[in-house]
């Protein structure tokens, strides 16, 4: 008979008030593996809530094992904590403080070769302040030597491009069926930046 014991670490950067969390870093402590950056919509806990876990962290640590991660440190698109609700679109804006961190955070050297999980999903498609955002963060992402991926199942059809979120691959997939990791290939976000960018000079050329 063998004793096992593994331990599940969890750190957290938030405001003083609870009300922003930067971002959640989850490490299975005493198990063999990588670690990867998760990129998703919005935090659902913080500081206060750091022995809570929601269906979409459950999602995630049920299958690290068989990703070959044994730590995960997720980013939002938005910093706002949204418990119980989705996040209301009403004066939503980029968060600057939020880009500002990830940038940071990425300047460290433990993130230069880091794998990157796209795992947003669709909501929010429309809405320009999670355009923009989505936009400058994958920039960044793209930078330096990280590879981009998103979140698979054998029998579930996905497009490279879907960023399925964890919770979708939960409900969706057969419960002992596991999950991979596929490349993430988008050019949606490059390709309205460059009409931006086309406009932008029919404009200027008209007015000369």
């Amino acid at each position: 008979m063998i004793e096992k014991e593994f331990v599940l670490r969890t750190a957290v950067v938030c405001d003083d008030e609870n009300r922003h969390c930067y971002c959640m870093e989850r490490e299975l402590v005493g198990m063999e593996g990588r670690m990867a950056v998760l990129l998703m919509l919005y935090p659902s806990y913080s500081g206060k809530g750091n022995f809570c876990i929601d269906d979409t962290t459950k999602s995630v640590l049920n299958h690290m094992q068989e990703l070959q991660l044994n730590k995960v440190v997720t980013i939002n698109l938005f910093s706002q904590i949204v418990s119980g609700a989705k996040m209301s679109y009403r004066d939503l804006r980029v968060d600057e403080e939020n880009i500002v961190f990830i940038r940071d955070l990425l300047s460290k050297p433990e993130f230069e070769f880091a794998d990157v999980i796209v795992a947003f999903g669709n909501s929010m498609r429309k809405n320009q302040a999670a355009i923009e955002s989505k936009k400058r963060i994958l920039s960044m992402l793209r930078q330096g030597k990280r590879k981009l991926f998103q979140l698979a199942c054998d029998g579930i059809e996905t497009k490279s491009s879907e960023a399925i979120h964890p919770l979708f691959l939960g409900v969706r997939a057969p419960q002992n069926m596991p999950w991979n990791l596929v490349p993430y290939i988008s050019t949606e976000f490059e390709e309205k930046e460059n009409s931006e960018e086309k406009k932008s000079e029919k404009k200027t050329k008209k007015k000369a």
